[in-house]
């Protein structure tokens, strides 16, 4: 019986390892490759290397980074295929990249991003290549590189330390800031804030945790300003460093201080010792003020005619611990510093979150009651007879109490709310609010009953009407209809 010899035995177990095993071959081209999936209307996919049977990776979800794997070509160049997670290469890719250059040893992060429904092409959804080429940050120093991802922001400048100048400008849809990155300083937290001539991008900011020195991060852009931050396809930044899946970061929370108290004056906001907003009236908001996580205080003050910081203590302060990233929030300061008739302050500082359901179809009402004379409220839109239903959508609301959240579905039609005092009888006149003119489709609306209270007397009554749908907020103030019209 004839046997081979050994060395030909060493040459078919070569070839079979080389089979398996990715990049053997001196022809081929080997590289590390992860995805990030930053297109919020496209669905979890399979991310596939064209003409492979398996996939790269798999189920990859909106947010998510993958690890590193190593990639192999018998070109310089290879195409990304997208399919819907679990659906095999029998169903036609949703989308293919462009040709991606490798390179011997090259890091390549692949990252979707536009819409995958996008109407126009400058949104349209695509696979960006991010080759990896940093350059090695100082001591005590780490690199970071921004990639704007989102699909409908527009040309951003960013300021990365806070001093109110930009450091990344003109930053395109779909660019990134250089492949060197930017040295930023390690073990503080960093925040950025985007600036433009757009308002949406008013107050937007984002607090990164501190990051270990030396690191090297991509930060992507990603999400939709168009939509409330906290929903799921809301602005965030996804963050990729390492191999190693990353964080995804909201915005810092975002405030809008009303000022609902006749008493009080003209208000000031100050953040440490900068002033966020000044001689904020009765029935006025402030613009966005942005906030960052952590243990800080926003302090009101009386209005001064400067932008300075006065020595006194502050009527009241909003702790930002309690505010959480992502989240956009009405400020209310209602009810008197020092009521005349007792002697004690009513006076009260509440946030209150936005947290309207998603309704595409109709307006959502929010009431909160911020008059500190009124009694309990019952309150609603008048019925067809022009009175206030038995059964009124907010009921029994006590001062500083509100509504759920989500909202009460509104006309979006010009129509009346009534309020009156829920130990009154159900056909006891209520006082009217016309609000005119009419809500917006899939709107929200916070209706703040401010002014003071006397019986028999509701011409000192405001209803302060904040409406949400374009940033910034805006708010109108809205009188009683004169009884007996």
């Amino acid at each position: 019986m004839r046997t081979w010899p050994g060395w030909r035995w060493l040459v078919v177990w070569w070839g079979v390892v080389c089979g398996v095993l990715a990049g053997c071959g001196g022809d081929e081209v080997q590289s590390q490759l992860r995805f990030i999936h930053a297109s919020p209307d496209l669905p979890a996919v399979d991310v596939y290397v064209e003409g492979q049977g398996q996939p790269l990776f798999t189920h990859v979800a909106y947010g998510t980074t993958t690890e590193e794997r190593p990639v192999s070509s018998s070109s310089s160049t290879l195409v990304l295929q997208l399919r819907p997670a679990g659906s095999g290469t029998e169903v036609p890719p949703l989308h293919g990249s462009q040709p991606i250059t490798l390179g011997e040893g090259a890091h390549v992060t692949a990252v979707a991003a536009g819409l995958s429904g996008a109407s126009t092409s400058e949104a349209a959804l695509r696979i960006l290549p991010v080759m990896e080429s940093f350059t090695p940050p100082a001591p005590g120093m780490v690199r970071v590189r921004l990639l704007h991802a989102s699909a409908d922001a527009p040309t951003l400048d960013i300021d990365t330390d806070s001093d109110g100048s930009a450091e990344v400008r003109e930053l395109a849809r779909f660019s990134d800031s250089g492949a060197a990155g930017l040295e930023l300083p390690a073990v503080a937290p960093l925040r950025f804030a985007l600036h433009s001539e757009d308002p949406r991008t008013q107050a937007v900011a984002f607090t990164l945790p501190a990051l270990p020195e030396g690191s090297e991060v991509l930060v992507v852009l990603s999400g939709l300003l168009s939509a409330a931050p906290r929903l799921a396809e809301g602005i965030s930044l996804l963050v990729a460093g390492g191999t190693a899946p990353q964080a995804r970061i909201r915005p810092d929370p975002v405030v809008y201080l009303l000022n609902a108290s006749e008493e009080a004056g003209q208000l000031d906001v100050f953040l440490g010792a900068d002033e966020q907003a000044g001689q904020v009236g009765f029935g006025e908001l402030s613009s966005p003020i942005a906030v960052s996580p952590g243990v800080e205080t926003l302090d009101v003050f009386t209005a001064s005619p400067t932008r300075v910081r006065p020595g006194v203590p502050p009527l009241l302060s909003q702790s930002t611990a309690t505010l959480m990233s992502g989240e956009r929030y009405l400020l209310i300061a209602s009810g008197d510093p020092e009521d005349a008739e007792t002697g004690r302050s009513t006076f009260l500082l509440r946030p209150y979150a936005e947290g309207f359901a998603e309704d595409p179809d109709q307006a959502r009402l929010r009431f909160i009651h911020a008059s500190a004379s009124a009694p309990v409220l019952d309150a609603s839109p008048l019925d067809e007879s022009a009175r206030l239903p038995s059964e009124a959508v907010f009921d029994d609301v006590a001062y500083t109490e509100d509504s759920p959240p989500e909202g009460q579905p509104v006309p979006t039609l010009e129509f009346t709310l009534g309020v009156r005092s829920a130990v009154l009888a159900t056909d006891s006149p209520p006082t009217r609010f016309d609000i005119t003119p009419a809500p917006v489709e899939g709107e929200g609306l916070f209706g703040v009953l401010a002014g003071t209270f006397r019986s028999g007397d509701d011409s000192q009554l405001r209803l302060l009407l904040v409406e949400t749908a374009t940033t910034p907020w805006s708010v109108r103030v809205l009188t009683p209809r004169p009884g007996g019209e």
